[in-house]
């Protein structure tokens, strides 16, 4: 009961993480947790404006890239909390904003393959078709559909909106060998950073990396892990 406990705990502070990282303006799309946490959202990041590749700015373009991996990996929170508040037999808008964030990504891809496989898990979650790992699935074809597409930083960009906000993601599920494959997949992302990546995005990303070595993980390093991504993701969105 206690190491229940505990595992509680971690899951409200990984929330909490997830939640001061994706504090933004007024026109971010919110979504209430209905879990143990009742007055906290997940925010997703929206691009405000231009910034410039100097001074430690990213650049529009590879911002937007960024932004379109967070969304996805976003729709695919959004479906872990629907199946979780469902199967608990509680209310929440989860289905919903996924349903928005999707449509929202269709729109923006309109005429790519990555746009027609958003739209197959926009059918299955508006139907109420699939199970979540279906879903998820469905969403990672997306992903490296999008991926292939995209060439240069903008590709490297888009990688670390899937990648780190992934890491959170797996960390909340409590999926460690999916987990453990992202912290890799984060170690490679460190690699192919850009020639004059603030070190404000890269030291951090660093830190995190080095979880990758570790065999099993503890409820502390699970919530530093969320806390070091959390800080990589406002690093990214600045």
């Amino acid at each position: 009961m206690e190491k229940r406990g505990d595992q509680g705990i971690v899951l409200v502070v990984i929330w909490v993480v997830l939640a001061v990282a994706l504090s933004f303006p007024a026109d971010a799309r919110t979504i209430q947790k209905a879990d143990s946490v009742d007055s906290t959202t997940w925010q997703p990041a929206r691009f405000a404006g231009p910034s410039l590749a100097v001074n430690n700015r990213i650049a529009e373009g590879n911002q937007r890239s960024y932004q379109t991996g967070f969304e996805m990996i976003q729709v695919m929170f959004h479906l872990l909390e629907a199946q979780k508040n469902e199967e608990a037999g509680k209310e929440c808008r989860c289905r919903e904003m996924a349903i928005v964030e999707l449509v929202y990504l269709v729109d923006r891809l309109e005429g790519q393959p990555q746009a027609a496989q958003l739209q197959r898990v926009l059918k299955m979650t508006v139907r109420e078709t699939g199970t979540v790992e279906q879903l998820w699935a469905a969403m990672r074809n997306a992903i490296a559909l999008h991926r292939e597409s995209l060439q240069g930083e903008a590709r490297w960009y888009f990688r670390a909106g899937v990648i780190v906000p992934g890491i959170m993601l797996n960390t909340y599920a409590g999926d460690a060998p999916r987990l453990r494959a992202e912290l890799y997949d984060l170690q490679q992302l460190v690699q192919d950073a850009p020639r004059g990546m603030p070190a404000a995005v890269l030291a951090p990303m660093r830190q995190l990396a080095k979880y990758a070595a570790q065999a099993t993980y503890s409820q502390d390093d699970l919530v530093a892990i969320a806390s070091i991504s959390g800080n990589i993701m406002k690093a990214l969105e600045s």
